[in-house]
């Protein structure tokens, strides 16, 4: 198996990598240790030293879940050289660790269990409730307790991976602590339990215990195989063989429409630690194999038919039906933590199989997801990037103390401090350079230091030099994907020979301090497009993707989508502006603006194979696009480098003028339709998005309630039950309001009763005409019920006390 270096091994010579690190660092030192432990030590019945727990997520029944990134982040800047770097307060980022690290310790002690936790509680009598309540299946009000609890392991076991000896022997003892409370819940579990709790997101809880057992044993724990058996327990076979066999030619379609993508990630990311695991055990070989296939047919299935050019996945957090990409462009693109996850599995699969693909993919997916999701000037993160042209990024906030503490803010704060934990990998004898990155490496057992000067992106340029003394070895040099021809190569001023058809530029000698490589890649724009859009298509120069800078202006306004999720309000491209009002699970299905579309006097497949000529390239890495009629000029910069304006990644090309008036016409009328919106709910996902009894919507159930499925964001009603929304209306009486209820074909000829107390709304059998997945029925709304309201009370039920058909997201109110 291929070797990574230790983060110390590794030093950044990149001044957008050296900033975004520290800046991440300097966040890191602001944070309050003892609100982070707030809940913490309130689960274990301690004293606390804060008035109260960070707001946002934090102060929800996933609090916690910052702490463990936190912990994760820390650990990796103290290994990365950072240790030393002070808040205001003067207090270093390694003291900081180590207090975190005796907080939980005094935390642990006080519960007596092994258990810590930092969410919220519904009942302080039963620290342990959202857990009890997973296992019977009430959903209500727990919202994903193992995720959170993933989080809290994981940075336990990075922290003793990587902290100073004191700090990770501590870190190691409460892991094994709160891993022996892992393991006796789940060797608890029957198999209806276990099915309850999987049933939920859970993050990669096989992952952090896989790696908890290695650890431990390494250290000589007598029971860490407790930590492989919990591990395994989360380990979804079913899904894993269901994801094998849709890879295989003839494989049934669609096989991750609906799911949620960062809940589905990761357990491949655990899977893939399973695999490694298993090299280590005596007669496990077939297993090991069965296991690495599972996660190489998760990562073809997500590369070939979910990703889009900047290597991000998904839409409002969920997958969809293969190959539809174009019609999901919106403003919730591309979830960070997806990203991130992706990564950690691409990285495995690399150094478990050396395959070059993983490293191509890894390096695109790197520079224009991660190193994009950060606005260099702040150091703070995004939560989704949107591939929706006219729209710009929205980042969490750098007041500590004003920050929502989103999920990919906790990996935002992991992302940072590990930049260099790719770019060269080893095995006995040789050193692999993946990524070009201004950046020097110590191969101690070579006794040898490399240097790497690199010019990428703005040429192809990289130099690398031997530093120390003779020693015989290998260095295997990339041949990157977006190569544009013959690389050139020259070994101490010498041109050597290769290939562009080779993975990697192998060149074997005894190396002598200061010898020199240089290699030249030739770069080129290439087009790409989308499998459902012909006529979509974005663009990279070498490894970078380019987007077209549209500016700012005064609309760059904020909304919320799902729990406290700021994402950009409307799309602006040349003057045409589109609000963007759809909620959780409603947020895509945008038509195109007019000034979306270029058109040129070629056939668009013959502008594209020309494409080079079409660009004109600037200084600094600015392309402007000539021969294609558009509003003005277009100028295509790397996106990575974008902050604080709206861009355009996709563009639509057409050599046809009628084409363009359909557009405006279909444009217009999206743009009357979304006017209308007055507010969604995104049914199915719990109180996260469905609320309870103290925030909006403020779901209710009566009877035996209802059931729902997080990933297809589908809610129904069992028979005798029924459940409700609080739904936002306006009190004028000169407009008509309408519930917009979406459902499901299959559901066809299903019924539902829609009531606000006494008033029947709608007794309605399921119809749909079309072949699509989903369809919208709209019901107007009694002016009775709505004169002088704006919330208003709306149930749903089965029909003469039978089960209910499905409520799909979005379901919300407009008027006209």
């Amino acid at each position: 198996m291929i070797k990574a270096f230790n983060l110390g091994d590794v030093i950044l010579k990149d001044d957008f990598f050296t900033e975004v690190t520290q800046k991440d660092v300097d966040f890191l030192n602001n944070f309050d240790l003892d609100r982070l432990l707030y809940n913490f030590r309130l689960t274990a019945g301690l004293p606390n030293k804060a008035s109260g727990p960070y707001s946002g997520w934090e102060n929800t029944r996933i609090g916690g879940h910052t702490l463990g990134h936190y912990l994760t982040a820390a650990a990796q800047a103290c290994a990365g050289g950072y240790g030393d770097c002070s808040g205001t307060d003067g207090v270093t980022l390694k003291a900081r660790l180590k207090l975190i690290i005796e907080g939980l310790a005094e935390c642990q002690n006080a519960t007596g269990t092994g258990f810590v936790f930092g969410a919220t509680m519904a009942d302080p009598s039963k620290p342990e409730l959202q857990f009890d309540k997973m296992e019977a299946a009430d959903y209500n009000d727990t919202w994903v307790p193992w995720y959170t609890m993933h989080k809290i392991v994981n940075g336990l076991v990075e922290t003793a991976k990587l902290a100073d000896s004191d700090t990770a022997q501590r870190s190691l003892e409460v892991a094994e602590k709160l891993g022996e409370w892992i393991y006796n819940r789940t060797s608890r579990w029957t198999a209806e339990q276990r099915d309850h709790v999987l049933a939920v997101e859970y993050g990669a809880m096989n992952d952090c215990l896989y790696e908890l057992y290695k650890v431990a044993k390494a250290a000589g724990y007598e029971n860490a195989v407790h930590f492989k058996n919990a591990a395994h327990a989360f380990d979804e076979e079913k899904l894993f063989e269901d994801v094998l066999a849709a890879s295989r030619e003839g494989g049934k379609p669609d096989v991750l429409n609906n799911k949620h993508a960062n809940c589905t990630i990761p357990k491949f990311v655990g899977a893939i630690n399973r695999c490694v695991t298993l090299l280590e055990e005596s007669g496990a070989a077939a297993e090991q194999q069965k296991y690495l296939e599972y996660c190489k047919a998760f990562w073809k299935i997500v590369t070939e038919r979910h990703t889009y050019i900047t290597g991000g996945n998904s839409e409002c957090e969920h997958f969809g039906r293969d190959n539809i990409l174009d019609a999901e462009r919106s403003n919730c693109n591309c979830e960070t933590c997806n990203t991130h996850n992706m990564l950690k599995l691409t990285r495995t699969l690399f150094m478990l199989t050396g395959e070059k693909k993983y490293a191509d993919y890894y390096e695109n997916t790197f520079v224009n997801a991660i190193l994009a999701s950060v606005n260099h000037e702040t150091g703070m993160t995004t939560y989704f990037q949107p591939m929706a042209t006219g729209c710009f990024k929205t980042y969490c906030n750098i007041d500590v103390n004003k920050n929502y503490f989103w999920c990919c803010t906790g990996t935002g704060l992991e992302n940072f401090t590990k930049l260099g934990d790719s770019l060269y990998f080893y095995d006995e004898d040789t050193l692999y350079v993946n990524q070009f990155v201004s950046s020097e490496v110590r191969w101690h057992s070579k006794n040898v230091v490399i240097c790497q000067s690199s010019d990428l992106p703005e040429s192809g340029k990289i130099e690398l030099t031997v530093k120390a003394g003779e020693s015989d070895f290998t260095i295997a040099i990339r041949i990157p994907d977006w190569v544009a021809g013959i690389p050139c190569f020259m070994i101490n001023g010498v041109s050597a020979s290769a290939t562009k058809d080779i993975d990697y530029f192998y060149i074997k000698r005894s190396w002598k301090n200061g010898d020199k490589i240089t290699v030249d890649f030739p770069m080129e724009i290439r087009a790409y497009n989308l499998p459902d859009n012909s006529r979509c298509f974005a663009f990279k120069y070498g490894p970078v993707v380019l987007a077209a800078e549209l500016g700012r202006d005064s609309k760059m306004s904020l909304r919320q989508v799902g729990v406290q999720c700021d994402v950009c309000a409307n799309k602006i491209v040349r003057g045409l502006e589109m609000p963007l009002n759809g909620n959780y699970g409603g947020t895509s299905g945008l038509k195109p603006l007019a000034t979306e579309t270029l058109l040129v006097e070629e056939p668009v497949d013959e502008f594209m194979k020309n494409i080079n000529k079409h660009f004109e390239k600037q200084e600094g890495l600015r392309f402007i696009l000539r021969n294609a009629d558009w509003y003005g000029t277009l100028c295509f910069t790397p996106y990575y480098r974008i902050n604080n304006q709206r861009y355009g990644i996709y563009w639509l090309f057409t050599d046809s003028q009628e084409e363009i008036r359909m557009l405006e016409t279909m444009a217009q009328s999206s743009a009357d339709s979304t006017a209308n919106y007055i507010e969604g709910i995104g049914v199915g996902y719990g109180a996260q998005t469905e609320g309870n009894e103290t925030t909006w919507p403020y779901m209710q159930e009566t009877g035996t309630g209802s059931v729902a499925d997080p990933h297809e964001l589908t809610r129904y009603a069992k028979a005798g039950g029924s459940f409700s929304y609080m739904f936002k209306v306006l009190p004028d009486e000169d407009k008509k309001i309408y519930l917009d209820c979406t459902f499901l074909k299959t559901d066809e000829g299903k019924q539902i009763i829609i009531k606000s107390g006494d008033t029947l709304i709608a007794d309605y059998t399921l119809s749909c005409d079309g072949d699509d997945e989903k369809f919208v029925k709209s019901f107007e709304l009694p002016q009775s019920l709505t004169k002088g309201q704006k919330e208003l009370r709306i149930e749903f039920s089965g029909k003469d006390g039978n089960e209910s058909a499905r409520l799909v997201a979005p379901v919300s109110t407009s008027w006209k």
